[in-house]
């Protein structure tokens, strides 16, 4: 069974910078990796993604920063969003529960 899922930055980064391979975020990449779980995203999220993994203090390889956007874009949904009428007063929540929305 496929789960769509917009997968928030920081599931990202803590994945990234994850020390035991079997973490939760770890096992997020690896279903992400293996399909089973199917990124949704948007321009914005992953203009965030790269915003937030550029950072210098994640002293993350470009390489990899790649990759990783890759495997959203490439393996994901590129969805619009949805206005939520500030159902959530936190813009990121807004930004994912907009893209949820237009998913059905």
């Amino acid at each position: 069974m496929k789960v769509y899922a917009v997968i928030d930055t920081n599931v990202i980064v803590s994945s990234m910078l994850a020390v035991r391979p079997d973490s939760a975020t770890v096992r997020v990449l690896e279903h992400l990796v293996n399909g089973d779980i199917v990124p949704m995203f948007n321009a914005e999220i992953v203009a965030e993604y790269r915003e937030v993994l550029r950072r210098p203090k994640f002293m993350f390889a470009e390489d990899d920063i790649a990759a990783v956007i890759d495997l959203v874009v490439k393996g994901g949904v590129d969805s619009e969003r949805v206005a939520t009428s500030g159902l959530v007063k936190d813009a990121n929540p807004n930004e994912l529960l907009e893209i949820i929305g237009n998913s059905h």
